[in-house]
């Protein structure tokens, strides 16, 4: 038998009939693969930031990485903690607009201390030393409450999403109609 008729064997007894999938997007979803969604993400990202740290010295086997890992895992900070929401359908989150905030307030605290750095070294301003130090420190409490909003929240969007209330007209066996209002809690 050749190669290709033994894959082609192979491939049709492991395989199964193809169906539509039963489970569909309104199904109830569950608190707790929110939840370790959130937590997974967060975490992922918090690893892949930890590896970019790592990576910034030149004698690291990660330096090569540096500027994929850096991106990775502030890009897992900002949106990791919001996937369990996601899964619940509760796309705009408090949480997520904090941390996007205290990124950018980061970013900026970090820019104000470079600056005051030039100037302590080149006889500017050194000021910024102390500025950027509290705008950082500040962004970054920004970003650890949103964390925690969205973290905590998971759980609260899967309850929401899990309650639902239909209106449908009916139509009775004994020749009546109406309207019937079913509610899941």
């Amino acid at each position: 038998m050749s190669k290709t008729a033994c894959c082609a064997v192979l491939v049709l007894a492991t395989s199964s009939i193809a169906r539509a999938d039963t489970t569909t997007d309104d199904a109830s979803k569950s608190e707790l693969v929110a939840t370790t969604l959130s937590v997974g993400g967060t975490l992922a990202g918090a690893a892949l930031l930890t590896g970019a740290i790592a990576g910034a010295e030149s004698a690291s086997p990660y330096h090569a990485a540096f500027p994929e890992l850096l991106a990775g895992g502030i890009a897992g900070l900002a949106l990791g903690p919001s996937i369990g929401r996601w899964y619940a359908h509760d796309h705009a989150t408090k949480g997520l607009v904090l941390r996007s905030i205290g990124l950018g307030g980061v970013a900026a605290g970090f820019a104000m201390y470079q600056t005051g750095i030039v100037g302590a070294i080149f006889g500017g301003n050194p000021g910024m030393l102390a500025g950027g130090l509290v705008v950082g420190a500040a962004s970054i409490g920004l970003v650890v409450a949103g964390t925690a909003i969205d973290i905590w929240g998971a759980h609260d969007s899967v309850r929401r999403f899990n309650r639902t209330l239909a209106v449908a007209p009916m139509i009775t066996p004994h020749g009546g109609n109406g309207l019937a209002v079913v509610g899941t809690f």
